[in-house]
């Protein structure tokens, strides 16, 4: 029950929502999409890809239903993912928290249902062996998705 309440009051934090649900006001989800799209590019551009993971995961999902901004945070995410080596994706998932290795198992199995799987298999993989299961079950089971 903490993890849910821990989960809402992110949300909230993210985008001043007191209710930690979906956000009714397009322009500020908007506006965080343009955000964290910037600096995962900014990140990205600087050969940062450590970076730019920590920048695409630590917001969490959006809270919002409007599934536009979700793919345009997702098109910006994915670059970020296949940017990283196979042999640094360890390193990568070992430096975020465990709500932001639960915001990267969300858009792996977002680029997983896409379609996007050459490197996304192998971030499945390390973020598995360090999450455990449950990680599984909150990427497919938790609102909000991604």
């Amino acid at each position: 029950k903490n993890e849910v309440k821990k989960s809402a009051a992110r949300q909230a934090t993210i985008m001043g929502d007191n209710e930690g649900g979906a956000v009714n006001n397009d322009a500020e989800v908007e506006a965080k999409v343009k955000e964290i799209s910037g600096a995962i590019t900014k990140a990205l551009n600087g050969g940062d890809t450590k970076g730019a993971i920590k920048a695409a995961c630590a917001n969490g999902p959006l809270p919002t239903k409007n599934q536009k901004f979700k793919d345009d945070l997702f098109a910006a995410v994915l670059p970020a993912l296949a940017a990283v080596k196979e042999k640094e994706m360890a390193e990568h998932v070992a430096q975020l928290s465990d709500d932001e290795k639960d915001t990267l198992m969300k858009f792996i199995y977002r680029g997983l249902a896409d379609g996007n799987t050459p490197s996304l298999l192998k971030f499945h993989e390390h973020c598995f062996n360090k999450s455990g299961p449950g990680a599984i079950v909150r990427a497919l089971c938790e609102r909000p998705t991604v």
